[in-house]
């Protein structure tokens, strides 16, 4: 597998996560315990946390419903990923 840092941040790998040797890593990414990452996918954090970005747009434009539902679909897997774990 390729992992790659992107700027200051290297993506970090639970040991009980799976990366096929085919994938790519890069960046602000975490992959918790459990996880799966299938052949010839890429996975990219950039600068930032996803959360915040999203917080800030909603902040400039608080009736998109496409950033609000960014927002819950977001919050929703780091409820379910905090359950899991």
């Amino acid at each position: 597998m390729a992992i790659y840092a992107l700027g200051e941040y290297t993506p970090q790998i639970h040991p009980d996560a799976y990366v096929h040797p085919d994938a790519t890593v890069i960046g602000d990414v975490r992959i918790g315990a459990f996880s799966s990452v299938w052949p010839q996918a890429v996975l990219r954090g950039d600068y930032g946390r996803a959360r915040s970005m999203l917080l800030a747009a909603r902040a400039k434009d608080p009736k998109s419903p496409y950033i609000a539902n960014n927002i819950r679909l977001l919050e929703e897997s780091a409820h379910k990923a905090k359950a899991v774990n």
